[in-house]
């Protein structure tokens, strides 16, 4: 009986502390929150005693600090260090307190421990990189990496952790040594080259320093290192980033030359121009693969872009002459006259019959066209109702509405359900 009266007591007990304690905590957050940090203090001070974790110890450490209770602030940073050794972050917190104390000395003892107490592994240096970074001490951070450098000379890491560290420093010339350097070990690093570069690099302001500093660099890299295909890929992304479509195409030609690489990084800058609307420079492209020679395997890729790019440019804009509609039509004849129609040369039909009845008043050669196309045996039912339709929109240009609603029509019947 007796022990179950204690019991009961105790709980009592227990649930008037936890009450009050829930009530400090609010009183506590209310205070801080209004910036009356006297308030404040007192209650974070009694709930840190029964609570230490980190959310009230920062509380309680801020309120100490805006209270200008800088001794009791310093004891409890000292005494948070020491139950939680080998924390870096504390340690330095304690370094930084010295700092906006004006202890300079204090401060440079800490990072001084913190850097020397550092193990020379990969993952330390990592570590203690990082925590320097966290309080700023950017000259710190740049000699523990240095100390692992001695121990490990090709870590990608190290290299991309320079970079960060020297672009805090604005250190331009220095960042991108190190981000050029990784891939001189370790050339599947690009696209993280890549990433860092697109965050800091104003691509499209030609007048940017950095950007006209990696171009240089690059440049001169591949002039020395011709073997080195990571860098000419690096310096043909950069041009595209800079939409210098041009110099893109002139780099991935030599690309292309140099390693022997049958017109795949071409067709690749001549599809990005075209998606871009450049169509002289997608032009070029196209025209260097089909010249290479028939066994590519982007020959007839390219036969047909060539075709797109000059059928975009007529119908994309008003910027084209009579002769250049001629030619855009001859070009279209010379590739189907070397084909069979069929499902492969079926979009280019489709093509030149637009291009006949819309932009060189031959809507008649259009129609026998497409009524060609029709007889194509393995066209798909999508494909034919697709050539009905396009056929039927000759006829409404004719001024043949009868023909065309014959043609819709059908379409409409054949896709009923």
């Amino acid at each position: 009986m007796k022990r179950i009266i204690l019991i009961t007591i105790c709980a009592f007990l227990s649930n008037i502390s936890w009450s009050q304690s829930q009530e400090e905590i609010q009183l506590a957050q209310e205070y801080y929150i209004k910036g009356d940090f006297n308030k404040a203090v007192y209650y974070y001070k009694k709930i840190y005693k029964s609570n230490n974790s980190v959310i009230y110890y920062t509380r309680y450490l801020d309120c100490l600090i805006k209270t200008e209770e800088y001794k009791t602030a310093e004891k409890l940073i000292i005494k948070r260090v020491k139950s939680n050794k080998g924390d870096l972050n504390l340690q330095l917190s304690l370094a930084q307190f010295y700092i906006d104390r004006e202890s300079s000395d204090k401060a440079n003892k800490i990072f001084e421990d913190v850097y020397t107490s550092s193990i020379n592994t990969p993952q330390n240096i990592n570590k203690t990189y990082n925590a320097f970074i966290e309080v700023d001490q950017i000259d710190w951070a740049i000699k523990t990496l240095e100390k692992g450098r001695k121990k490990n000379k090709k870590n990608a890491q190290l290299n991309f952790n320079f970079a960060k560290a020297y672009s805090i420093q604005g250190e331009k010339d220095k960042m991108l040594n190190e981000l050029l350097d990784v891939l001189s070990f370790d050339s599947y690093s690009i696209q993280s080259v890549k990433d860092f570069l697109i965050n800091r690099v104003e691509f499209l302001n030609k007048e940017d320093d950095l950007l006209k500093l990696l171009i240089k660099k690059l440049i001169n890299i591949n002039q020395k290192q011709s073997d080195k295909i990571v860098y000419l890929e690096l310096l043909i992304w950069t041009f595209v980033q800079s939409e210098n479509y041009n110099s893109a195409l002139t780099q991935a030609i030599g690309l292309d030359k140099r390693f022997n690489l049958m017109g795949e990084e071409v067709m690749r800058i001549g599809q990005i121009c075209l998606d871009n609307q450049q169509f002289k420079i997608a032009n070029k492209a196209f025209k260097y693969i089909i010249n290479l020679n028939q066994e590519t395997e982007f020959f007839y890729l390219a036969e047909q872009l060539i075709l797109n790019t000059n059928f975009l440019k007529i119908t994309s804009s008003r910027d084209y002459t009579e002769q250049e509609i001629a030619e855009c039509i001859n070009e279209y004849e010379k590739v189907l006259s070397k084909y069979s129609k069929g499902r492969r040369t079926l979009k280019l039909i489709i093509e030149l019959a637009y291009i006949k009845s819309y932009y060189a008043d031959m809507p008649k050669q259009g129609i026998e066209l497409l009524n060609e196309a029709l007889k194509i045996r393995s066209l798909t039912d999508i494909q034919r109702a697709e050539i009905k339709v396009k056929l039927a929109d000759i006829h409404v240009l004719k001024g043949d509405i009868w023909e065309a609603s014959l043609l819709y029509m059908q379409v409409e019947n054949d896709f009923k359900f």
